[in-house]
């Protein structure tokens, strides 16, 4: 039986290649987003958001226990809701009634008050300016994401403005 040879190595990183093919096929790539492209923007991840609604439903469920750095959100929800599966939906079906609610409810992790704005938290960060460089040079058609907070709509509109 022949072996098959080894392929030489490439002559670029796999980030470089993909640079170069976004480059030389403009339009071709779709992006998708998730939470973390807006973490450096001081925006929690989805799993930052269950973890810290759950925090906060174990600290109205038992008042009297402070919660400390060690509070685990797996384990307390497992122990207090043990028929349903921690996640997004779960967390604000627990926490909330209605849309509007959950609307409001989830807002101040996402929209940034005058004081963040100020610090420049929750503002577009550089990630979301490069992604709109690369849709105002037509390499990006397509975005798909699931983030809740607008950074890459706001990054794009500033994109799109005349200097």
């Amino acid at each position: 039986m022949t072996a098959t040879p080894a392929r030489p190595p490439a002559p670029y990183d796999s980030s470089a290649m993909l640079a170069l093919s976004v480059h030389a096929n403009p339009g071709i790539y779709a992006l998708i987003a998730g939470s973390g492209i807006s973490f450096g923007a001081g925006v929690p991840t989805g799993w930052g958001v269950i973890q810290e609604l759950v925090r906060r439903m174990a600290s109205v469920a038992d008042p009297d226990t402070a919660l400390g750095t060690e509070f685990d959100a797996e384990k307390w929800w497992a122990e207090t809701f043990p028929s349903k599966e921690l996640g997004y939906d779960a967390v604000l079906e627990a926490c909330t009634l209605t849309p509007t609610e959950r609307r409001r409810f989830l807002e101040p992790f996402f929209v940034p008050t005058d004081e963040e704005l100020e610090a420049g938290t929750k503002t577009p960060a550089e990630a979301h300016r490069a992604i709109a460089r690369l849709v105002k040079r037509g390499s990006i058609k397509v975005i798909v994401t699931t983030n809740f907070d607008d950074l890459l709509e706001k990054a794009l509109d500033a994109c799109r403005r005349p200097s």
